[in-house]
């Protein structure tokens, strides 16, 4: 496995703008978006009859609001996140046992992704925030490999990746958008709105693999996620730079991370 890095700290103010992103999906784009304080999109079961009403209920469903209906579910009752809120702030709590979440296969059609989230890392046990399946794909974690840090791995190949890591030992709460480009087999990934990292893989070719998405989990593994999860989106093209922002903006008014 060859593994390319690079490792920053972001100290970067800025300050909190809220507004949900408009227009990153359109008709021609693949991906999700779930936003945890839109209290109407979580249900308690994975059909998506019994409404979440109260922090503490188990979620066996949150809807996606990206208008793809590609929506998360989960049907074994043990293994649904919670959701928990502080009046202010909402969020999916997973418990870093078998919690996650599994959207329907996606038809993703692209060289290209970019994926943001809102979280918080409770400990520093390496877990994972969302997981495609097969190569290429494409995996944020949190922690990483390294245990204090936030890891995007763009998976050009099975045996070979590219990641950056932004250093942020738990607890943690961060805004992190990353983006996946298979064209040149590069991912890079900013936190808080902070510096860019980029890294790139040695070899591998071909649009990311059509696949179902994991959300607290390695696909097919263990690595769950113990933290919280504020907001996901992923989407399949790279944003603007304007566009990154008012992403960045968005998961921060979720999270207060900065």
């Amino acid at each position: 496995m060859r593994l390319n890095f690079a490792i920053g700290i972001t100290t970067v103010q800025a300050k909190k703008q809220s507004g949900v992103p408009a227009g990153l999906f359109s008709s021609a784009s693949k991906g999700f978006f779930f936003d945890p304080s839109q209290t109407t999109s979580l249900f308690q079961d994975a059909a998506g009859t019994i409404p979440v009403t109260a922090a503490g209920q188990p979620v066996g469903r949150i809807n996606d609001l990206s208008g793809q209906g590609n929506h998360a579910v989960q049907a074994t009752a043990s293994a649904r996140p919670t959701y928990q809120t502080d009046g202010v702030k909402h969020w999916l709590a997973f418990d870093g046992v078998n919690d996650h979440l599994v959207t329907p296969t996606i038809n993703w059609a692209s060289f290209h992704a970019t994926v943001g989230a809102g979280l918080r890392k409770n400990i520093d046990t390496r877990g994972t925030v969302i997981d495609g399946q097969g190569a290429p794909r494409f995996t944020l974690e949190a922690p990483g490999p390294t245990g204090g840090d936030y890891a995007p791995f763009l998976w050009s190949t099975v045996s070979v990746n590219a990641t950056v890591r932004h250093m942020a030992p738990a607890p943690a709460t961060s805004v992190l958008v990353a983006d996946f480009n298979m064209s040149t087999r590069v991912v890079q990934m900013a936190a808080n709105g902070g510096p860019t990292l980029t890294a790139t893989a040695g070899s591998g070719s071909g649009m990311f693999s059509d696949a179902a998405f994991s959300i607290g989990r390695r696909t097919g593994a263990s690595q769950f996620l113990n933290g919280r999860l504020f907001g996901v989106v992923a989407i399949n093209r790279l944003l603007t730079a304007t566009e990154s922002a008012q992403l960045t903006a968005y998961l921060n008014s979720l999270t207060g991370a900065f």
